[in-house]
């Protein structure tokens, strides 16, 4: 997801067996004018960004090992 000033994206850390687990799931905010990575936490499951309203969005989905509910989802200032 692109924003003004931002790239953020969902990263997906491998594990000690070369695989990945969803519920590891972060979000990662990279700064456009200087490439600085900030790590936002894991989001377990995390599937789709947004940005509206001067927050970004993460919904998670359906996936193997995450335990969640209809209408998980967080706003991040």
């Amino acid at each position: 997801m692109l924003g003004p000033a931002s790239a953020y994206v969902i990263v997906n850390p491998t594990t000690q067996n070369g695989g990945y687990s969803p519920a590891l799931a972060q979000i990662d905010r990279i700064n456009r004018s200087n490439g600085a990575v900030d790590h936002g936490g894991t989001f377990p499951g995390a599937g789709v960004l947004a940005l509206a309203g001067g927050y970004l969005w993460v919904a998670n989905r359906p996936s193997p090992g995450v335990a969640s509910t209809k209408g998980d989802i967080c706003s991040c200032a």
